[in-house]
């Protein structure tokens, strides 16, 4: 839930409304106040400014009274992406879930980062940013790591799961309690960044609730969701639409062209204008999707098909070319790494 610019999904709103329910509290009064539009809160694909969710929180956590308000909103907040959530529940491991999370990250808020970063061996960690607003600055992070915790626990179906440890940017609270209660692992405050440990074999496992096609089907939706968002923006529609549309083969230009409702040489302009053309976006989307695939631990075969590429011969060239490594080379890397 980022402070600053730029939007996040309007359904969070609506979280924030659901929570202040359970402080008998009228979250639409709140919400007027914090000037987020009415319409907002009944519309599940509608947009809103992060610096108005921001400030609509910050006033409900002030409303509330409860200091750990951040958790109870995480609690509401986590299942808001439905289509999302559906295609991560529908993974085959936690991995293969956080590496769509990492994938689509735009589709709950464009100012979100969420990565791997490398870990000793038997562990995995991941690290989140987001800017933190002049009021209620650690809101965000303590959403941000209770949801991402509450997910896992609710993608197993194991409510015990907990991760080997949590670093936090935030000050130490007066009270711990809520948070080790939430979270059940050891925790440390005043971090440089926000990151979160697991054990590697807690987050390889299977989910109970895999299901491939569920989740590409899901997965399309959140595509069509993000092309959308994307209507005045030439490079993210393509990207879009390349993310959607690769495992059916990589599609022409002139094809491309007319189902963005361009001219070839109007598409070329475009993305000029932007610095790139089409090869380069072509080449950043499987490169993305590549190491993507290969973290969650698809096959070399299973990726060919996936980025459109005629041979597996073919996407080992490239992919030596964008990374100086060879898909099996950089797949064990990864490996070792988690």
């Amino acid at each position: 839930m980022p402070g600053g610019n730029g939007t996040v999904i309007g359904s969070a709103a609506r979280a924030v409304v659901e929570t202040l329910r359970r402080y008998d509290i009228d979250g639409r009064a709140v919400a007027r106040a914090a000037g987020v539009p009415p319409e907002v809160l009944d519309d599940p694909e509608a947009r809103l400014a992060s610096d108005t969710l921001d400030r609509f929180v910050a006033m409900a956590a002030e409303a509330s009274g409860d200091p750990a308000f951040a958790l109870a909103f995480a609690q509401q907040h986590r299942s808001i992406s439905y289509h999302l959530y559906f295609a991560m529940a529908a993974s085959d491991t936690l991995m293969d879930a956080w590496a769509r999370v990492e994938r689509y990250r735009h589709l709950v808020s464009d100012r979100l980062d969420v990565r791997r970063v490398p870990a000793p061996e038997g562990e995995v960690r991941f690290s989140f940013s987001v800017p933190e607003p002049e009021v209620g600055r650690w809101i965000p992070n303590d959403v941000l790591v209770a949801t991402h915790v509450l997910g896992a626990r609710g993608f197993t179906m194991d409510p015990d799961l907990a991760p080997l440890r949590i670093e936090l940017r935030r000050p130490r609270p007066a009270t711990i309690a809520a948070f080790e209660e939430l979270f059940r692992c050891p925790l440390a405050f005043g971090r440089e960044r926000l990151v979160v440990t697991w054990k590697a074999s807690d987050v390889e496992r299977p989910l109970p609730l895999a299901n491939p096609a569920i989740a590409m089907q899901a997965e399309g939706v959140v595509v069509d969701y993000l092309a959308k968002l994307s209507d005045g923006d030439i490079p993210g529609r393509l990207r879009a639409l390349l993310v959607r549309d690769l495992p059916d083969g990589l599609p022409g230009r002139d094809e491309v062209a007319r189902r963005l409702g361009l001219s070839p040489r109007s598409l070329a302009r475009s993305l000029a204008a932007r610095g790139t053309t089409y090869r380069d976006i072509v080449d950043d989307v499987r490169r993305t999707l590549a190491r993507d695939y290969l973290r969650a631990g698809a096959s070399v075969t299973e990726i060919t098909f996936l980025l459109g590429f005629s041979e597996t011969s073919a996407f080992t060239r490239a992919f030596r070319r964008w990374t100086g490594q060879t898909p099996s080379a950089f797949a064990a890397a990864a490996k070792a790494a988690s």
